[in-house]
């Protein structure tokens, strides 16, 4: 920043100060404090042009003290900015201007940093680049400890979950004490990212109390708008205080809301690499920033048949790849963290047995950072960008139904065709061997009829003769060997489209839909008879009770009824991980689906 050539500079009178209460607050690490705050101040007033702003120009430099007893060391110095108002063209020749306040408060080892959004993110840039300067962030457990073990009444919170359209990226929510309206299956995969939490008087705390907000991460304290400066520096010494005991007591706090997930650093506590899931390609969306080779991409790992082989002591690992259910080779994962963010790249482990489906699948997993999170027995997922510890839950899921799918291959879920059109004139079919084939002889009592295609309500829509509808979801394992292991990935792509698809529950929005089906010709069956037409189960539609039962039903044979029960055994303990979080997943659906008035059953395989 430039200094005024129009006046001399003024010292800073208090009196003229009211600061809203935020402050980002750090601790010196250097011997010479004095020097270490001169270069703070130095680096905030250091120039740094914007667009269409002029250079900032420092106004005022210093802090007048005479005459008043300041409980710390306070440096600052106000600064203007001219700029072009961002509705105006260029040669409209209008000038806002605006004067900001940067102040450096001084306790102990800690310093409090007050100053507009624009050096905010200067700082937090300058504390992450080297050469690193002479200061570090307060640690965020010592924040968490210190400021939120009151009553919750804001939270921000951001998902770990792969992005997708049938979940929200993150979440804002206020009220009162609001850890009791966390859900831990609706909330379990979302890390706050701020909070604000009830504060209340105690001791010689007298001005830091009410609703106060954190951001851990970055080091950042918010409160109120202020009376005065002198009621500013009052609830910033009590602040730095607090921060000061909580880190002599040991009252640091590692997760103040247990249910969310929490954000981490330390890439040495993952390891024991179990699983890897995929973004479905339909749950990808241009708004989300889709695109064709990503969507390409997410379409061909549906397909892959994925099995992930961990390390004990390391986040790399190696997986054993091969698409439709058919093994071709293996690939290493190299898991780093660079600049803050986790970096995963894959590459050749061995000569594969099939280079070009090995190659395919390679190329796809290029885009792991938008597509794939990968879970870990430490109880950490890496979503690509970040790494998480999640509070999986251990709750049986109670639904499950296993069936003999003996005569089928339940690593092909419909009969191969070109269009719509040519798998529906195949189901059902004397050979028809895939899943579909399986669904039409195991509901051939009542109406069923195929929805497959695009925009499709589900696989299969299937009413009883007692009036119960299903909407019929279908996906192929992802392998048919009988050691295959328990994994999450083939569940969560078909209990997402399951979600996405609740709405066709709705009698009116089903039978609208019914009445457009996806190909001229619907493979359409009455009590096992293929017909012409959807007719007769419009009817039967019509006829039903609303009283009469609705369920979702997922058909998913990845898992086995033998690995279920060894995981409730003598199972090693990352497939009893895998079994709850599978379990975790499923019942996070059923509360969705039971919100809807309706059922979920999970049909699996016997053998």
């Amino acid at each position: 920043m430039a200094t005024s050539d129009e006046h001399p500079l003024r010292e800073i009178q208090p009196e003229w100060l009211r600061p809203f209460f935020s402050i980002i607050v750090l601790r010196c690490t250097a011997t010479n404090k004095k020097r270490a705050i001169s270069q703070l101040l130095n680096f905030l007033k250091a120039p740094a042009r914007r667009p269409g702003k002029e250079l900032p120009v420092i106004v005022a430099d210093g802090l007048v003290a005479e005459g008043k007893m300041l409980p710390c060391r306070v440096d600052g110095f106000i600064y203007r900015q001219d700029c072009r108002p961002s509705w105006a063209n260029p040669q409209f020749e209008l000038v806002d201007t605006k004067h900001s306040l940067a102040l450096a408060l001084t306790h102990n080892e800690f310093v409090a940093v007050y100053c507009d959004n624009y050096l905010k993110s200067r700082l937090q840039r300058w504390l992450s680049r080297p050469p690193i300067p002479p200061f570090v962030r307060v640690p965020p457990e010592v924040f968490q400890g210190a400021l939120l073990q009151g009553e919750a009444r804001g939270l921000w919170l951001q998902g770990t979950h792969t992005r997708r359209t049938t979940r929200p990226d993150t979440k804002n929510l206020s009220g009162q004490r609001l850890q009791d309206a966390l859900n831990p299956l609706e909330d379990g995969s979302f890390a706050f990212s701020s909070a604000r939490a009830s504060l209340p008087a105690a001791g010689s705390r007298q001005a830091l109390t009410g609703s106060i907000g954190t951001t851990p991460r970055n080091a950042l304290i918010w409160g109120r708008a202020t009376n005065d400066f002198d009621e500013f520096v009052e609830m910033t010494i009590e602040a730095l205080r607090l921060l000061e005991e909580t880190i002599e007591g040991g009252a640091e706090l590692v997760r103040p809301f247990p249910i969310l997930a929490v954000q981490s650093y330390n890439l040495s506590e993952v390891h024991g690499a179990f699983d890897l899931a995929t973004t479905p390609a339909d749950e990808l969306s241009s708004s989300l920033g889709a695109y064709d080779e990503l969507i390409d991409a997410a379409q061909l790992l549906e397909r892959a048949l994925i099995e992930v082989r961990g390390q004990r002591d390391s986040a790399n690992f190696s997986v054993d790849v091969g698409l439709d259910g058919v093994h071709c080779g293996t690939l290493q994962a190299v898991v780093r963290l660079e600049s803050g963010a986790v970096r995963v790249r894959f590459g050749f482990q061995n000569e594969p047995t099939s280079l070009p489906e090995v190659r395919k699948i390679l190329d796809a997993l290029q885009y792991s950072e938008q597509l794939v999170r990968i879970y870990y027995e430490s109880g950490h997922m890496i979503d690509g960008r970040s790494i998480f510890q999640s509070q999986v839950q251990q709750h049986a899921f109670h639904h499950w139904q296993w069936a003999d799918f003996t005569g089928y291959e339940i690593a092909r879920e419909k009969p191969i065709g070109s269009s719509p059109a040519e798998i529906h004139s195949k189901v059902g079919l004397a050979g028809d061997v895939s899943l579909f084939g399986w669904i039409v002889n195991t509901f051939s009592s009542g109406w069923l009829t195929c929805d497959d295609g695009p925009g499709e309500i589900a696989d299969f829509v299937h009413i009883d003769n007692d009036g119960t509808l299903s909407l019929i979801h279908v996906k192929a394992a992802k392998s048919s060997a009988w050691s295959r292991r328990i994994a999450v990935g083939p569940y969560e792509i078909v209990a997402s489209q399951a979600i996405k698809n609740l709405i066709n529950l709705n009698p009116s929005r089903l039978r609208d839909r019914l009445e457009s089906p996806p190909t001229p010709r619907p493979a359409t069956w009455v009590e096992g008879v293929r017909v012409d037409s959807r007719e007769d189960l419009l009817d039967a539609l019509n006829c039903r009770s609303p009283r009469d039962k609705a369920r979702v039903v997922i058909v998913q044979p990845h898992l086995s009824k033998v690995r279920y029960q060894r995981a409730g055994g003598t199972s090693p303990m990352e497939d009893i991980f895998r079994l709850n979080l599978l379990e975790t997943l499923l019942n996070s659906v059923r509360g969705s689906v039971t919100s809807q008035g309706a059922e979920l059953v999970v049909i699996a395989s016997e053998h």
